[in-house]
């Protein structure tokens, strides 16, 4: 009797075993094998590897002894952390950080869209879940029963991280020298943690708008979407794609500089940008919409209006709804483009004062999807990642130039007063070596911040032509709408990029514009 209780202890131990091999071989060659497609993914350590793949094999060991339904909760949970962290490395060659959650909810149409881009990735990676679904569920039928103090205690594991990171900040680290489903649960534990920790936030004087007399008839915002200037041509990138913009480079109407954007998704900038933000963690200016464009727009006696080609998600709505006319991309049909924004101004009455916003999609990932088949000059080759991404990226760029002309054009036959600026939401990485090797933005990088500023009108643009940003740049506009801004919080010195979070809690960088690594 006491033979065969033995030897049914060994055989459900090699069973254990058995499960715990394979689980962790899922998780340790998930790795190995996408390091051999994506340079530096995974980063092999004589002393950390040997360590990695114990705590992998311990983990799963644990996993093969929990009941059923948490042996394939945890397993599958796992191996999907594993393959979601491959495809974000896929596209934006870097490692998914704790305040990229914060977009998933808030973009998740824009990051759904963005999987265009590395859809073999995407395909291999459904292959490979439903492989290891298919051993998962082959070996968990061989173990007879699992313990319910093993439940508790991985629950406990899991739950006990985001305590560990609050406590202990830095020691859940995120590094290439971890495997990728750690990774993904130390970012997920430290974007639990962040959400009930609230820091304190300084307080800052309030902003002060003066009203006087507005010096502009008619004045168009356009605000691009992921516009880097260090791939335009006007600005030296060595692709010719701005041949209208080029020009224009002389004539005295017509101006451009280098700026930097106020954050690094679409969101935090728009709200930034037409609220004029400058302390990223200054909430007080989202309590209230006295310094909204578009509202003082419209206590100036201008007709405002927003046109967009763009899915505004809520932070953007609070901003927008002080336009007395609003369209958004649901308003247009799905085969139109940015060039429909164009349209819209041939039904404004350019006759009275005129406060006109128009964002643009174009430039917005899978950048080929957004414009015009006869911009489309460029053979999209997904498999060679990098030249996909430039030239997609170039054509795209070629389409702005032209419509951005166009609406020059049109505004020059009216015969009218007018300004248009232009700028972009924040920029992108097309992995080059000045962007580190990325691609993409939503991270906290100077790089995503370089943006264009151009100036159109039909007389003298008279500014300096010097690196400027979006704070400055929202308070010439200002200026044209016939206010003044005091902001006693400025030092005229140091200015902010803002990370993912428009109450600046998920980091911010400060720099100086005589500093700015251009």
């Amino acid at each position: 009797m006491r033979v065969l209780k033995i030897k049914s202890l060994f055989k459900e131990l090699k069973e254990h075993i058995l499960f715990a091999v394979i689980l962790s071989s899922i998780l340790i060659l998930i790795d190995f094998g996408t390091n051999l497609f994506f340079h530096n993914f995974y980063i092999e350590s004589s002393k950390f590897t040997l360590q990695e793949i114990a705590i992998t094999f311990f983990l799963s060991l644990l996993i093969s002894y929990s009941s059923k339904v948490l042996r394939y909760f945890f397993s599958l949970l796992l191996i999907l952390f594993s393959l979601i962290e491959i495809i974000y490395f896929s596209f934006f060659r870097g490692l998914i950080q704790p305040y990229h959650f914060r977009v998933v909810f808030s973009e998740a149409d824009d990051i759904l869209d963005s999987l265009y881009s590395v859809m073999p990735i995407v395909i291999a990676s459904i292959f490979i879940f439903i492989i290891s679904l298919f051993l998962i569920i082959k070996l968990s039928k061989k173990i007879k029963r699992g313990y319910r103090y093993i439940n508790y205690l991985l629950i406990f594991i899991f739950l006990s991280l985001p305590i560990v990171s609050y406590f202990k900040p830095y020691s859940l680290s995120i590094s290439p020298l971890n495997f990728s489903y750690l990774n993904m649960l130390y970012a997920l534990s430290i974007a639990t943690k962040n959400l009930f920790y609230t820091p304190k936030n300084k307080k800052f004087k309030p902003y002060i708008i003066k009203k006087r007399e507005s010096k502009e008839q008619n004045i168009i915002v356009i605000m691009g979407e992921s516009l880097s200037y260090k791939r335009m041509n006007i600005f030296g990138y060595d692709k010719n794609n701005t041949t209208n913009l080029n020009i224009l480079k002389d004539n005295p109407n017509f101006f451009y500089t280098k700026a930097v954007s106020s954050g690094v998704n679409t969101p935090v900038s728009i709200v930034s940008f037409f609220t004029l933000k400058r302390e990223p963690t200054n909430i007080s200016i989202l309590e209230t919409p006295k310094t909204n464009l578009l509202k003082l727009a419209n206590e100036n006696g201008y007709n405002t209006a927003w046109f967009s080609m763009q899915d505004e998600g809520m932070s953007i709505s609070s901003v927008l709804k002080y336009a007395k006319k609003i369209k958004l991309r649901k308003d247009y049909s799905k085969e139109n483009y940015d060039n429909n924004l164009l349209e819209e101004l041939k039904d404004i009455n350019w006759s009275k004062k005129n406060f006109i916003v128009l964002h643009f999609r174009a430039n917005h990932s899978p950048y080929e999807k957004y414009i015009p088949p006869k911009f489309k000059e460029s053979k999209y080759n997904r498999l060679d990642y990098f030249k996909y991404k430039v030239d997609s990226y170039n054509d795209s760029i070629k389409y702005v130039d032209s419509l951005l002309y166009k609406i020059y054009r049109y505004m020059l036959d009216t015969n009218l007063d007018f300004k248009i600026y232009f700028t972009s939401d924040h920029g992108e990485r097309l992995g080059y070596s000045d962007d580190h090797f990325k691609y993409g933005h939503s991270e906290l990088d100077l790089e995503v911040a370089k943006v264009p500023f151009l100036v159109f009108s039909n007389r003298k643009v008279s500014l300096k032509k010097e690196l400027t940003n979006h704070y400055k740049i929202g308070k010439i506009i200002l200026n044209d709408l016939g206010y003044t801004l005091q902001n006693s919080n400025n030092d005229k010195t140091h200015y902010y990029i803002n990370g993912l979070n428009i109450a600046g809690r998920a980091g911010f960088l400060e720099y100086t514009l005589d500093n700015f690594s251009k």
